[in-house]
Formats: C-alpha cells, sequence, structure tokens
C-alpha cells in the first residue's frame, strides 16, 4: 500500500533513534531530551494516528513490524 515504507522505517526508526540520542553527551538539551529526541516523540506521537486512517496499511505495517521482531529473535540466538 502506499505509503508502507515511510510508515514502517518511521515505526522501526524513531524508538531505536530516541533510546540511542540518551547516550549522546555533548548535545544540548531542552527539558532533559536533545532536540532528536522531541523530534522522535512527536514522531511517535503522530505515527499511530497516520496509520490508523488507511487500514491496509495498519495491516502492513503490523506484519512488517512482527516480522522484524522475529528476525531480531532469531538473529539474538545464533
Amino acid at each position: 500500500p502506499r505509503g508502507f515504507y515511510l510508515a514502517a522505517f518511521a515505526a522501526l526508526y524513531l524508538p531505536v533513534r530516541f533510546a540511542l540520542d540518551t547516550l549522546r553527551v555533548a548535545d544540548a538539551r531542552y527539558v532533559g531530551l536533545t532536540p532528536a529526541q522531541w523530534v522522535a516523540m512527536l514522531g511517535m506521537i503522530a505515527w499511530p494516528f497516520v496509520v490508523i486512517r488507511n487500514p491496509r496499511l495498519r495491516l502492513a505495517v503490523g506484519g512488517a513490524i512482527v516480522l522484524f521482531g522475529a528476525v531480531a529473535c532469531h538473529v539474538g540466538r545464533s
């Protein structure tokens, strides 16, 4: 469906970016978060509303997240 890759990328990238940005030491912080964390948080808040508007996209992105999780678990075992 249209917009699948963008929605899947946002679902997989934004939480990782938010978490990894906590390791940055020299960045400016506003209310305890870096600017990249603020953008990632806004994206994570907006993402469900965008995906809910398109049921086909919701199903496709949900499947991609489950598949990514299964692959990550399998690689972690090896």
